[in-house]
């Protein structure tokens, strides 16, 4: 609990550093506005910075820099003292604030308990403690995620100190500094009321409270690359005196870039849209200097990337820009990951992809999400979609809205022709907030969407703290010791303690099994589709596939066997000699099984432990741990 809170004290600094300077440049924005940008903008400038020191080999200075930088800013902020009015909630405010707040509490209990999501053990803490350990931030080459942009998480770094928690905290009050944000900005555009129906709007999204409790970081590039959109739309099509610095527009759209490739998405939608009124402006030099800066945040990841594997994007559009380290295949299992989401990609399919957000959530989530059976915390709520279409039906949204609502059309297209997850479309809520204001204040509309969003909020909470909010409360309360909570949750988690007892100078070979964050000793990501580093497509024998192994310094082989087919998985251990009279594989199964990477390795794993190149020495629950003799 210290570690959030102190997390959360150095995000109200970086608010009130920022903040100043923002206040002094347009003092006329709103109070709740300026601070919630300013802890945005403040955490994104030092994520950037420790990610540009990390890779000089500064890792561990990751949390002096946050202190001393924010520090300084505090003590300059200091002669300027930004205003920060709070005002009781009456009302309907009254009883948003309410639930926005027991949404606060049930994410804070998913930030206090052991981290069980897949992503966020798989790499968003995975990377960040590889990299501690090599007191640098580079490339992991068996991870192809940390070629990401990852200004969020660089975050992590900042916290480790503090434990789990602590590098989680930072989704959390990111969350918080983002409801701050678009609370101040609709107080000003629009009404009070409107300001507390935006940050159920906001906190209420499934994708956006369940994430404030994890290591995704979906809401935080949410806020940047989505607040972003809002005030670029607001510079070029607000009446002068509502804007905001140009800068707020171009380091909130850079932040988006330099968190997530969608950012890329978000910055042509808003140059597309912002470019038409630059042109009837004639303000051309000044939006090509906002794409100029946004540009500069996220430039230093395209060109690492770009240089050390030839592709800008690494490994995103193979096609187009090739990569050292990847291949056609491994790009196509990623390809056919991503367009396995939502309905088809048929242009009549577009009406339904989209309003199918709301009434199928489960087919744009993972799992099983071609059945429809993906968890709906990472869906973005029908609240959201009934906004969109009334602010766009009703004809009361204003010029800026209406910009913001083209902005939002250009990117559902590009997401439904690229990827329909629903996680990417966390940044649409900022712009269709600012869409939907003149309804959020209008006495006939406000009802009725007042009621959508309080129960977009209700079933929100509801189903988080059904789902997970509860047994992490047994466990923060003590009722449940973390171990046997991950455990419970994670298989992988009770094989990882015997695994951390091999020598220290071990390196494990993970076969179906990402969750490397829980080992204390070197691993590796051993499929094909993650790396070509195992050379499976060479490698025929035992003896050659032992040898591929120790060229990657691995020493064992750990094999997960609870996602296979139950007959394959027998007849994988007959076919390796574990089961007393088990058959080798065929000529023809070994010739079916070398036609593809995601078979031959079982093939080869299976044919080398029966001739003795390999040698189990554990067995688990679901999983066999093998020996690589070095001679």
């Amino acid at each position: 609990m210290a570690g959030v809170i102190l997390m959360g004290l150095l995000w109200i600094m970086a608010g009130w550093a920022v903040g100043a300077r923002l206040h002094a440049k347009a003092n006329h924005l709103d109070p709740a506005e300026i601070w919630g940008l300013g802890a945005l903008l403040g955490m994104g400038i030092v994520g950037t910075l420790v990610f540009l020191v990390g890779h000089l080999g500064g890792v561990a200075l990751a949390p002096w820099i946050a202190i001393i930088l924010l520090a300084a800013g505090v003590v300059s902020a200091a002669k300027t003292r930004p205003p920060f009015s709070i005002t009781k909630p009456e009302g309907m405010g009254f009883f948003a604030m309410i639930v926005a707040a027991l949404l606060f509490v049930v994410a804070l209990f998913g930030v206090l308990a052991p981290t069980t999501e897949w992503d966020s053990l798989a790499y968003h803490l995975a990377v960040p403690k590889l990299w501690i350990s090599e007191g640098r931030i580079a490339p992991i080459p068996f991870i192809h995620h940390s070629y990401f942009p990852f200004a969020a998480d660089s975050l992590y770094l900042i916290g480790w100190p503090l434990g789990e928690a602590g590098a989680k905290a930072h989704m959390l009050w990111g969350t918080v500094a983002g409801a701050i944000s678009l609370f101040g900005l609709l107080r000003r555009t629009a009404s009070a009321g409107a300001a507390w129906l935006g940050v159920l709007l906001w906190m209420g999204a499934p994708v956006v409270a369940w994430e404030a409790g994890t290591a995704y970081i979906d809401g935080l590039h949410g806020a940047w690359a989505g607040l972003g959109l809002v005030y670029l739309m607001l510079h070029f099509f607000a009446k002068e005196e509502d804007r905001a610095p140009w800068w707020v527009a171009a380091a909130l759209m850079g932040l988006g870039l330099a968190s997530k490739y969608t950012g890329l998405q978000v910055a042509l939608a808003g140059a597309a849209v912002a470019l038409v009124a630059a042109a009837r402006q004639k303000r051309i030099k000044e939006a090509l200097l906002i794409g100029a800066v946004a540009l500069a945040f996220a430039l230093p990841v395209f060109i690492r990337n770009a240089a050390l594997t030839g592709n800008p994007v690494f490994p995103f559009f193979y096609s187009a820009f090739g990569g050292r380290g990847w291949d056609q295949w491994r790009a196509d299992i990623y390809a056919n990951e991503q367009a396995s989401f939502g309905v088809g990609k048929q242009p009549t399919a577009l009406g339904h992809a989209t309003l199918g957000l709301a009434y199928q959530p489960g087919r744009y989530t993972n799992p099983r999400q071609t059945e429809g059976g993906g968890f709906p915390t990472g869906a973005v709520g029908f609240a959201i979609i009934l906004l969109a279409v009334a602010a766009w039906a009703s004809g009361r949204t204003d010029k800026p809205g209406r910009a913001a609502l083209a902005g939002v059309a250009i990117l559902m297209l590009g997401w439904f022709a690229l990827s329909q997850q629903s996680r990417y479309l966390a940044f649409l809520i900022p712009p269709i907030a600012l869409a939907a204001a003149p309804l959020l204040r209008d006495r006939k509309w406000q009802p009725v969407l007042a009621a959508a969003l309080f129960g977009q909020a209700i079933y929100t909470m509801g189903m988080i703290w059904n789902m997970q909010g509860q047994d992490q409360l047994r466990v923060v309360s003590g009722q449940i010791s973390p171990t046997e909570y991950r455990q419970a949750l994670v298989p992988f988690a009770a094989d990882a303690p015997t695994l951390n007892q091999l020598p220290a100078d071990s390196k494990i070979a993970l076969y179906d099994e990402v969750f490397g964050f829980l080992l204390d000793r070197d691993y590796m990501w051993a499929n094909p589709g993650h790396s070509m580093l195992i050379n499976h497509e060479k490698a025929q024998t035992g003896p050659e596939y032992r040898q591929t192994l120790r060229d990657n310094q691995v020493t064992h082989v750990y094999v997960a066997l609870r996602f296979w087919a139950r007959e394959d998985r027998e007849r994988w251990l007959q076919a390796a000699g574990l089961i007393e009279g088990g058959m080798p594989y065929s000529a023809e199964e070994s010739a079916a099984m070398n036609e593809n990477l995601d078979l031959k390795w079982r093939r080869l794993l299976a044919d080398s432990h029966r001739s003795g190149d390999l040698r189990v020495v554990g067995q688990f629950r679901s999983a066999l741990l093998l020996e690589v003799p070095s001679s």
